[in-house]
């Protein structure tokens, strides 16, 4: 693919790729991708001599993101923009957690009253 269009992008060597790909189990108005075959079975033939814009720069499926980078700092921008910064599940689940050491503590208490008298 390289050697016949030196000059696309390798996300335009991605769009000739998935453009000229086919789902053999696609059925009439299907959209891709498919849960089995993704984008479809490769068909480098077809992607060498079919005539295929370009398309964009960066491809069809958009910018991926870096695996190792380091998480975006929303909670900062939120507070920053006057919010709390945390959702409300942690809270009710730390509230929970002490309810529920709050009634095993009683209970112990409880029961070891009625063990002594």
């Amino acid at each position: 693919m390289r050697a016949k269009y030196p000059e696309l992008t390798a996300g335009q060597v991605i769009n000739r790729l998935i453009k000229s790909a086919i789902d053999p189990a696609a059925e009439p108005g299907q959209t891709t991708p498919d849960l089995h075959y993704g984008y479809g079975i490769v068909r480098p033939d077809k992607a060498l001599t079919e005539n295929i814009p370009a398309g964009p720069a960066a491809g069809p499926l958009g910018v991926a993101s870096d695996p190792l980078a380091a998480p975006a700092r929303t909670a900062a921008v939120t507070v920053a923009a006057g919010g709390s910064g945390v959702g409300v599940w942690p809270w009710a689940a730390g509230g929970g957690a002490v309810v529920c050491v709050l009634l095993v503590g009683l209970g112990l208490v409880l029961r070891r009253r009625r063990s002594t008298t």
